[in-house]
């Protein structure tokens, strides 16, 4: 399900979209491995549930400079245990364990500005900040009847990116630092 509203306000040089929205799974798929063989697997999670807001911006101040923002927050966890099947060693996930590789917040903003140089060449300049939250790793495989010897769960740190990029290019070609 999702619902969103999307605008352009362009006495500001404004666009802008925002969404809500919720995935209800069932049978969801994971990647699990096989703790004797190593071999990798897909199974079936059982009923998860992913929900969040989304809002996209761009501005454009003035001629050649242009700024665009994102952001986004995430709820996505098991809504039951991972089903598991009689004496295979499978994936552990209990009911409001956090999907993996989801992280709850992430966001990004980028600055760009062109400009022409003369001679039928144009420029660029920009730069770009991504900012990803932290986020679960797979699943605890386990062997039965000994659950901890696996451990828990890896959590992924937050991290943060930031790009730069610059640029000089006519109609027949383009040079990029990055």
């Amino acid at each position: 399900y999702e619902l969103g509203f999307k605008g352009l306000l362009p006495q500001y040089n404004l666009s802008f979209d925002m969404d809500v929205f919720q995935i209800d799974w069932d049978k969801m798929q994971l990647t699990a491995t096989d703790a004797f063989t190593q071999v990798s697997y897909f199974t079936n999670a059982g009923k998860a549930r992913s929900r969040g807001l989304e809002v996209t911006a761009d501005w454009r101040p003035m001629r050649g400079l242009d700024v665009q923002a994102n952001a986004s927050w995430t709820d996505a966890v098991l809504r039951q245990d991972i089903p598991q099947p009689a004496g295979a060693s499978t994936v552990i996930g209990l009911a409001g364990d956090r999907i993996p590789g989801v992280a709850k917040f992430q966001s990004n903003l980028s600055v760009q500005q062109d400009f022409e140089i003369g001679h039928g060449l144009s420029a660029y300049v920009g730069g770009s900040w991504v900012y990803i939250g932290s986020r679960m790793g797979e699943f605890s495989d386990i062997v039965p009847p000994d659950p901890s010897a696996f451990g828990d769960r890896l959590e992924l740190p937050s991290q943060s990116f930031v790009d730069l990029r610059a640029g000089v290019y006519n109609n027949d070609w383009s040079l990029k630092l990055y």
